[in-house]
């Protein structure tokens, strides 16, 4: 039998309610109700909390200096650059000119972030880092402690650290939101109750938990990497995925609000300490496999186990539960005679790759994408190698173009082609 698979991206959540990249691009950049619970920990500000949250007024305004630097160099790059020559005229169709968002602003702080630590060594870069240590809303944040020896560049390492986890942190509070609409995601059950299907992979980009309380809500088991609950928490073992009697498997490529990472326990290796904490189990009060209370783990500052930004997720895909995660995504991509493709505007490299790899390999394979604005959107928007490809692969019948939200389109509208 067939074998299919749905990649999912931010349009799928925002069809049900969540949040739109503008949305959160701009909490982001206003910083309301954003609160700080412990080093390295910002969220938005919950009004029914039992808890007396830090308001993060003086640390907010550091972050928000690089966060406008990191725009306004964007923001020239993107919609205000003068480039010379044939490559300004390309430059109005290429997927470079858009408004900046909060991925692109992450992109480069992390860039910084990663230089200055010597994580990865970009000379490149330091023109840039040096422009930011002589900016004049920036000279009084690194100089703050120099009469207690620190140095300044030492003190910007830790103002990108902040800044990157201040991202993160909002991100993840607006993403937590419950969605609204979330009937609209009844293809994908349509999909499972179709008995000409014996599995349904689908593949998320999305950080929302929508696709499960989908599922859960129409009462599909499903298999997403994390098995039993070890004392309220649900750890991640990649080898959940080998279960043969599983109809509807769910790998979420770039992490989740709901993921936790762990201090390391000395038996598991790094993806097997990130876990889902079930029943409203508050991470911070978390009891071990071994029954022993977690240190005090967001004073640690380490952050939720989900990807931000453009091109820096490439170097995460190789690394713990993502390098698992990616494994399982390309070798069962071997194994997928037709993809659905719902909401994603082919921005990411390394899922770009993928697709075009899988498509190419074989000319029984067939994708169906599905978004309400191709033409205008997603066929502009797609990163280079995509939309190169794609009239051809639509002139081919290995491409099929469905210019409708994913809530208008039932599995009818699909299985002719898909089976064809």
């Amino acid at each position: 039998m067939m074998r299919i698979a749905f990649l999912c991206g931010a349009g799928t959540s925002v069809s049900v309610g969540m949040p739109t990249t503008d949305d959160i691009t701009k909490q982001v950049l206003s910083g309301d109700c954003v609160v700080g619970h412990g080093t390295g920990n910002y969220g938005l500000q919950d009004v029914s909390s039992d808890h007396d949250p830090m308001i993060s007024g003086p640390y907010l305004a550091r972050v928000r200096t690089l966060l406008t630097i990191a725009k306004q160099e964007c923001d020239w790059y993107y919609t205000c650059g003068d480039f010379e020559g044939e490559r300004d005229t390309q430059r109005d169709e290429m997927f470079w000119k858009h408004e900046t968002n909060y991925e692109d602003i992450y992109y480069v702080i992390d860039q910084l972030h990663a230089h200055l630590g010597s994580n990865y060594d970009n000379p490149a870069i330091e023109a840039l880092v040096r422009y930011v240590e002589q900016h004049a809303d920036v000279i009084p944040i690194l100089n703050r402690r120099a009469d207690q020896g620190q140095n300044p560049r030492q003190e910007l390492i830790g103002l990108c650290t902040e800044t990157r986890d201040y991202v993160r942190g909002v991100v993840c509070g607006m993403l937590e939101r419950k969605p609204n609409q979330i009937a609209g995601l009844s293809l994908f059950r349509q999909a499972w109750e179709d008995p000409a299907r014996p599995t349904v992979d689908v593949y998320s980009l999305n950080h929302d938990t929508s696709l499960e309380q989908f599922f859960r809500d129409v009462g599909i088991p499903f298999v997403d990497g994390f098995g039993r609950p070890e004392n309220g928490i649900r750890y991640w073992n990649a080898s959940h995925f080998e279960d043969l009697t599983a109809r509807l498997r769910l790998l979420k490529l770039h992490g989740s609000v709901d993921w936790t990472k762990f201090p390391s326990d000395g038996h598991h290796c790094q993806s097997e300490c990130v876990g889902v904490p079930t029943d409203g189990l508050d991470p911070g009060c978390a009891i071990d496999r071994a029954g022993q209370k977690y240190r005090p783990y967001f004073d640690l500052g380490v952050p939720r186990p989900v990807l931000i930004g453009t091109f820096n997720k490439l170097m995460d895909y190789a690394q713990g539960i993502f390098g698992d995660m990616h494994c399982i995504f390309e070798r069962n991509l071997r194994h997928t005679d037709r993809l659905v493709v719902c909401g994603y505007g082919f921005g990411d490299k390394g899922i770009n790759a993928q697709f075009l790899d899988w498509i190419a390999s074989s000319p029984q394979r067939k994708a169906a994408v599905i978004d309400p604005n191709l033409e205008k959107g997603v066929k502009k928007t797609a990163r280079g190698a995509v939309r190169k490809e794609w009239d051809d692969l639509v002139r081919a019948g290995k491409l099929l173009e469905k210019n409708a939200g994913i809530e208008g389109v039932g599995w009818n509208d699909l299985r002719g082609y898909l089976q064809g």
